[in-house]
């Protein structure tokens, strides 16, 4: 009789050929030719699956409200909290980057606060893979250097490892025009992949799939595709996010071999698998318009561009808004008939993008300056309108007035008095009147604006050449013209001009404030600074 310790001997010393067997008969079967038709099907199932994206979208929606509503029930214990925290954040993962890093920060410090340590460092390590997305890189590998990864559990470990591989090969990616930046950060990426392989299940997809990557990331592109077929044959469903990435990753052999249909057919498919997950971060259909246009299918290609633009800024990932408008020349050299009949709607759509990676990167890193500068905008614009009051009230006044002297002109005129005309404007007396009421005018609306400027202007001058006004004066000669150049109006001329004085006298007024200055270098500049703080 055949003992059980003969057959395990047996079975191991055949074991690597039965391998070897099973591995070249899923090469020979995964590996057969993509004919052009079968890529053309899987770009029609693309098509189909995209008019239907509104509705995966909605879908994904409702789960988020569902969990949200869940967490405003009163008395949820901490547990709950933190489990229904931790659904929301992943399910913004590849929707909405930054909600996606809010709940998962959200989360950590729910967890610090009723010290569940497990929870606080499983927060944390997701928060740190996400934040690259919004374009938190220094943050984002701070804070992950802190986990210590050799003290976690297994299962924490694999997080750990994982969300270290997927962080560092995020901050390649961001190099990807720097050769020497891109070695660097992908060699921190692929070490994380080693140590993940070695601490998981050989059995497990999750280990599959790093071998796979990491011979994929060694050049080792056929026993790479073998594993990542076999992935894809295993009887039990992978995770959407796992099947759009091992698809994205046999385009690129497909790539490397110079073979276009299989290229198209598995970023067609790895598209399919994020539409149906309504995943916006979508780099295959990306990557799918520009291939598609390199062959001339430019209808598709501009389809498929826009849409991935359209995603990216929806999905508010910085870094990919940043790669996916490199392609907007593509789009642009493609349907340029098209853009020029739709250019207000192209510029808008540019300009909107590149406001929201101003906005996003200065709200995550100036949140206090961005306060503060509101607070002095808010007052910026107070001035402005008040500037803007007081000059349509001066403008009312002198188009009334010049009214006024038209219609007595026209009145002498058309009855004979033009010596009177004559002799009113001769004598200088209209003039002086004018001039008097501009200086009243204008003394009221500057100190309306600036009603501290006189003891302001004190302040500057030594104590015995200090400005003194009398009971009905509201500025005198000398405020008036620090006034004009607080104004901004600073040439002398203008200055003269506006105030009925000889350009010499000006230069004089001024020459003697400076002498009554306490600093006399810096006595005009410190005058323009009056009431900016």
């Amino acid at each position: 009789m055949v003992t059980y310790r003969f057959i395990v001997k047996i079975i191991l010393k055949y074991l690597p050929v039965l391998i070897l067997i099973s591995a070249n008969s899923i090469s020979a079967r995964q590996f057969a030719p993509i004919s052009s038709a079968d890529a053309g099907k899987m770009l029609n199932e693309l098509d189909k699956q995209l008019s239907l994206r509104k509705n995966y979208l909605e879908n994904r929606v409702k789960r988020i409200d569902s969990i949200k509503y869940q967490l405003t029930i009163p008395r949820l214990p901490v547990t709950k909290q933190l489990e229904l925290t931790w659904k929301l954040a992943r399910l913004y993962e590849g929707y909405l980057s930054d909600s996606a890093v809010i709940y998962f920060r959200r989360g950590q410090n729910t967890a610090a606060l009723y010290n569940h340590n497990e929870w606080e460092i499983k927060f944390k390590i997701k928060k740190c893979e996400t934040m690259p997305l919004v374009a938190l890189f220094n943050e984002a590998i701070a804070e992950y250097s802190t986990i210590h990864i050799d003290s976690l559990n297994g299962r924490l470990k694999i997080l750990a490892l994982d969300s270290g591989r997927q962080l560092y090969s995020y901050v390649a990616s961001f190099y990807s025009d720097n050769p020497e930046a891109y070695r660097i950060w992908i060699e921190k990426s692929m070490y994380f992949q080693e140590q993940l392989i070695k601490h998981t299940d050989p059995n497990t997809p999750i280990n599959t799939y790093n071998r796979a990557e990491y011979l994929f990331m060694t050049g080792k592109y056929r026993q790479a595709g073998i594993l990542f077929h076999s992935l894809l044959n295993n009887r039990h469903p992978l995770e959407p996010y796992m099947a759009a990435r091992i698809n994205h990753k046999l385009s690129k052999i497909a790539a490397f071999n110079s073979n276009h249909n299989e290229e198209i057919y598995y970023l067609a498919k790895s598209a399919i698998a994020d539409i149906k997950s309504a995943t916006l971060e979508i780099v295959s259909l990306q990557d799918l318009g520009q291939q598609l246009y390199t062959h001339g299918d430019l209808k598709r290609a501009y389809s498929y561009l826009a849409i991935a633009l359209d995603n990216s800024v929806k999905c508010h990932a910085v870094m990919r808004m940043l790669q996916t408008s490199q392609a907007l020349p593509v789009i642009q050299q493609a349907h340029s008939e098209t853009i020029n009949k739709s250019q207000k709607r192209l510029y808008t759509a540019v300009i909107t993008m590149a406001a929201l990676i101003t906005i996003t990167l200065l709200f995550r890193i100036e949140l206090i300056k961005k306060k503060r500068l509101e607070k002095h905008l808010r007052k910026a614009n107070v001035i402005k309108e008040m500037y803007m009051s007081q000059f349509l009230h001066l403008s009312t006044i002198y188009m009334n007035k010049l009214n006024q002297f038209c219609k007595i002109a026209s009145r002498k005129i058309s009855t004979g008095r033009v010596d009177e005309l004559y002799q009113m404007t001769r004598s200088g007396r209209f003039v002086e009147d004018q001039i008097q009421e501009f200086y009243t005018t204008f003394d009221q609306a500057f100190l309306h604006i600036y009603p501290t400027f006189p003891s302001d202007v004190n302040n500057l001058l030594k104590p015995e050449e200090k400005i003194t006004l009398t009971n009905n004066e509201l500025l005198n000669t000398d405020l008036r013209i620090l006034a004009f150049i607080r104004l901004g109006v600073e040439e002398s001329p203008r200055i003269a001009q506006a105030l009925n004085y000889s350009v010499h006298t000006i230069y004089s007024y001024r020459n003697r404030l400076k002498n009554r200055a306490i600093n006399r270098d810096t006595f005009e500049q410190d005058i323009l600074n009056i009431g900016k703080s």
